[in-house]
């Protein structure tokens, strides 16, 4: 929770560039990483960005955050939505 309350602070959740939200959620991917969190924050947040109306860069670093977060842990939930 640190390091999405850290990422937050740079105001990254409210920006409207695209740039900066996919760095959001490869950021939101990497502070996750081997993190055991019963609220997953990194699915919640970067499912939202696996739409087909989302743009190209959000939707490949919403693949790569998931990927990061959840490397290594047998998630079902990750597996069906990618």
């Amino acid at each position: 929770q640190v390091g999405v309350n850290a990422l937050d602070a740079l105001g990254a959740f409210s920006s409207e560039n695209e740039n900066v939200k996919a760095g959001l959620l490869l950021g939101v991917g990497i502070v996750n990483c081997q993190v055991k969190d019963t609220f997953e924050v990194a699915l919640n947040m970067c499912s939202e960005g696996l739409g087909a109306e989302s743009p190209l860069i959000i939707r490949v670093s919403s693949i790569l955050g998931l990927g990061l977060a959840y490397a290594g842990t047998g998630n079902n939930d990750v597996g069906e939505l990618l």
